[in-house]
């Protein structure tokens, strides 16, 4: 019976309490979840005590009291703070989630669209794989065909070519009593009693026949501390020379005894068989030029074979080209004697003609070719002239000339190092090549 009255009186206090709870604006959030919870709480504890037979005690109704009192309004709070964090961390976790859905099906459609777009490269590889290859063939096949043609001239070249440069070394070593000096007095002697001028008033033109004969007799006459042998030893290097030059100009060697050619060919093929220098030969050339020069002035200017006395001369020399100059036409002519005497190699020799393609065609170069207008002389009122042929070339420049690589007389462009104008400054102050009179006191 005082279980019973017991369990009325608790039951009728929960009615209290939940009838008061229902009217509580606190609890008027949470209604049925929060209700079933507590009743359910409330029936587990009526039952087990029950159940067991517990008494209550009055300070155990008082403590449960409390806490049925207390418990609704702590226990709101924290379901609702536990309850909006959960829901709140759902929230970000669905949000995140969506972002990352979003972002993978972006990524996706961007590799989806870069895997549709087209790769001008990669889509025609193997074309232009073939194409570079066939590219690399053509310009081999088209190099080796250039070099090919290039060659046929360079054999040409060698095949017409009297002498090479191992005859022209042996000509110079047997020849050395023909020095710089000796050279000088030949030419003096040569152009002022023996030279002519040519029909065609061109220059001075002698046959080889004739030219051999009067440079032998000079030679035997004029030198006696050589005594009466001195002559030009192995002379038939110097004889292949001429006829290669008159087989190559058309002329045949049965009329070698009459044809006539420069005298200053003569003398620069003479000019490889002098025992000396470099230094020594441009200068023997150059000299060669200033006597050519000279002489023709004085033709000109006289009208007779140097037969004109000495102050009419230099009167009409006033006007003339100084004595230590040569124009640029006279270098060509040198450099196309020096060609014509096989002092010049073969590869400079060689120029590309107009047509490149389908393959590159070579010929053999020409004096204009390998003596450009320009020739490097700051004359700026000739240049305004437009007469670049004749400007005035010293010494110095016509050495530098012979040196440059489309000339290259003996190979003097390949030596590594070259000589500047201090070899010549030796021969600055001296006096031009000596005259028939000094020679004969």
């Amino acid at each position: 019976m005082i279980q019973r009255t017991i369990a009325t009186t608790i039951v009728g206090r929960q009615k209290v309490v939940s009838s008061s709870m229902r009217g509580s604006p606190t609890m008027a959030f949470p209604h049925g979840r929060l209700q079933s919870s507590l009743a359910a709480k409330r029936r587990t504890m009526t039952t087990t005590n029950t159940t067991r037979g517990m008494l209550l005690l009055p300070k155990t109704r008082l403590q449960l009291q409390s806490q049925l009192r207390v418990a609704p309004t702590s226990s709101v709070a924290r379901w609702l703070s536990s309850e909006i964090r959960s829901q709140t961390a759902a929230v970000a976790a669905a949000n995140a989630s969506i972002a990352a859905e979003k972002a993978a099906a972006a990524s996706g459609n961007g590799a989806a669209k870069k895997k549709n777009e087209p790769n001008i490269f990669l889509d025609h590889l193997g074309k232009i794989f073939l194409i570079g290859i066939g590219s690399l063939i053509c310009t081999l096949v088209r190099s080796s065909y250039n070099t090919s043609n290039r060659n046929v001239i360079r054999d040409h070249l060698e095949d017409i070519a009297a002498v090479d440069p191992k005859e022209l070394e042996e000509f110079r070593e047997a020849n050395s009593e023909l020095t710089l000096d000796t050279m000088r007095q030949l030419l003096s002697i040569y152009y002022q009693e023996h030279a002519r001028i040519g029909s065609d008033n061109s220059g001075f033109t002698s046959s080889y026949e004739e030219f051999i004969t009067t440079i032998r007799r000079i030679m035997a006459t004029r030198f006696p501390q050589f005594g009466d042998t001195f002559t030009i030893q192995t002379g038939h290097y110097l004889d292949r020379i001429v006829v290669a030059i008159l087989e190559e100009r058309g002329e045949g060697a049965s009329v070698m005894e009459n044809h006539e050619l420069p005298v200053a060919l003569f003398f620069a093929a003479m000019a490889s068989a002098m025992n000396g220098s470099v230094s020594d030969r441009i200068r023997i050339l150059h000299e060669i030029l200033l006597m050519e020069e000279e002489k023709q002035q004085q033709q000109v200017a006289t009208g007779i074979n140097f037969e004109s006395s000495s102050d009419e001369s230099s009167s009409n020399n006033n006007d003339a080209v100084p004595v230590d100059l040569v124009s640029l036409t006279s270098v060509r002519d040198m450099v196309g004697y020096l060609q014509e005497n096989c002092q010049l190699p073969p590869d400079t020799q060689i120029v590309p003609t107009e047509r490149k393609y389908p393959t590159q065609l070579w010929r053999r170069a020409t004096p204009g070719d390998m003596v450009p207008d320009i020739s490097g002389i700051d004359n700026d009122s000739e240049k305004e002239n437009g007469n670049n042929n004749d400007a005035g070339v010293d010494l110095v420049e016509f050495a530098a000339i012979l040196r440059t690589k489309s000339v290259c007389a003996w190979g003097e462009c390949y030596m590594k190092v070259k000589p500047d104008a201090s070899e010549f400054e030796v021969e600055s102050n001296q006096s031009p090549p000596k005259s028939l009179s000094s020679i004969a006191n």
